[in-house]
């Protein structure tokens, strides 16, 4: 009766806020396992069902025991709980409820059914509210379950099972999606000790069904200046990413190239990102494959853009075909929307290469430079004058 009231929309806000209802819902679930594993029937020899437990004998007498942690009550105060997770202006409440997080984290590790599915939607619904990311994500032990199900690769002969398993997986996903929507729950995920080298054992797996939105996940954090320089110590990372921009799952690699432009925006990041083995190799591929996702491209095009804009990064355009690809480009005679953005970023990107040759040539004039570390020294010096970026005023078409 208590789920089929939670239910209704019009009750779930009410509902939550009545005195012990949430606190009573989780001493159902905790009772009833407790019950349960106290209830264990040990006579051999016979056939008898206790419970949720169902014991019988072959005729050699051996013991055949199958059962659940949870029962049918437990799972029916649990969806109350996730119809009430429902409801946004219930969330504050929920994560509030030390008993009720505890009671969650409990059925994560301890079902591989149905329950622990619910459970991660409980989760993925609390996470979708600004206020409750920072208090839900410093819930003890909540990571670390969360990791433990995004990396989980079960496998199920049952089809209930299996979707049970599958959705939980989608759910846990989603939780880091939503995590790395702020800078602060970004930080605390990505300084945990095992959410980076999880996601990049992860990416390895070339069947491995989630990847792009493993990869999404490192998109999404990159965003913020101190979290993309925190990532770029990660030489596994920069490795799996840059393999990545040459995959065909076409999301994978749109993520992958969202990141390199995301470490690109950094000034702290653009040598580490050129020096990277393969690296400026695979963004011009990127960025002059035709093949990849609409807005891939742009975003390749705007990673060698950036890169321009540091003296240190242009320097170590010879070993690769930047200088070539951003021509070319510049001089596309493609006329769609996306291509004109294409085409002026190109464009863009050559002006500032430009400004830094000029420069350097005039600093190399007057200062008599030889040898390349003192070129590296000058290039790092802030009194420097950074070009402007040219604004577009009126669009015209370039040619070849």
């Amino acid at each position: 009766a208590i789920k089929i009231l939670t239910e209704k929309a019009a009750n779930q806000v009410s509902l939550a806020r009545t005195q012990d209802f949430v606190s009573t819902l989780v001493d159902v679930i905790k009772m009833e396992k407790s019950r349960l594993q106290s209830g264990i029937v040990t006579q051999i020899g016979t056939h008898e069902t206790h419970g949720e437990y169902d014991i019988g004998t072959e005729a050699t007498g051996e013991l055949e025991l199958s059962f659940r942690s949870y029962g049918e009550a437990s799972e029916r105060a649990l969806l109350a709980l996730k119809n009430l997770s429902c409801a946004t202006k219930n969330h504050e409440i929920l994560v509030d409820i030390e008993e009720l997080m505890e009671c969650i984290l409990e059925v994560v590790n301890n079902d591989q059914g149905a329950m622990r599915m619910i459970a991660f939607q409980i989760i993925a619904n609390l996470s979708k509210t600004p206020s409750v990311k920072v208090e839900l994500v410093k819930v003890e032990g909540l990571i670390s379950s969360l990791v433990g199900m995004t990396c989980s690769d079960e496998q199920y002969g049952d089809s209930d099972q299996k979707v049970s398993f599958d959705e939980a997986h989608k759910s846990a996903l989603s939780v880091f999606i939503e995590l790395a929507e702020y800078e602060e729950t970004s930080r605390i995920i990505t300084e945990h000790s095992i959410l980076v080298p999880s996601i990049i054992e992860m990416l390895r797996k070339r069947g491995f069904p989630s990847r792009a939105e493993c990869m999404k996940i490192i998109a999404k954090t990159s965003r913020f200046g101190e979290i993309s320089i925190h990532l770029m110590q990660n030489e596994d990372l920069l490795y799996m990413i840059t393999k990545a921009c040459r995959s065909r799952e076409t999301l994978y690699r749109h993520f992958a190239v969202v990141s390199i432009m995301n470490f690109s925006s950094e000034v702290l990041c653009r040598e580490k990102v050129a020096r990277a083995p393969n690296m400026l190799r695979a963004i011009c591929f990127c960025a002059a494959d035709p093949r990849c996702k609409e807005g891939t491209r742009e975003c390749a095009v705007k990673c060698m853009k950036n890169l321009c804009n540091s003296p240190e990064s242009i320097c170590l355009f010879g070993n690769s075909s930047c200088l070539e690809t951003l021509a070319v480009l510049a001089c596309s005679d493609q006329s769609d929307f996306e291509s004109g953005n294409i085409q002026f970023c190109a464009a863009d990107a050559l002006a500032s290469v430009s400004h830094w040759l000029k420069v350097l040539s005039v600093i190399g004039n007057e200062k008599k430079i030889v040898s390349d570390v003192e070129l590296e020294k000058l290039l790092k010096q802030k009194s420097l004058k950074q070009p402007r970026p040219y604004k577009l005023r009126a669009y015209q078409q370039w040619s070849s």
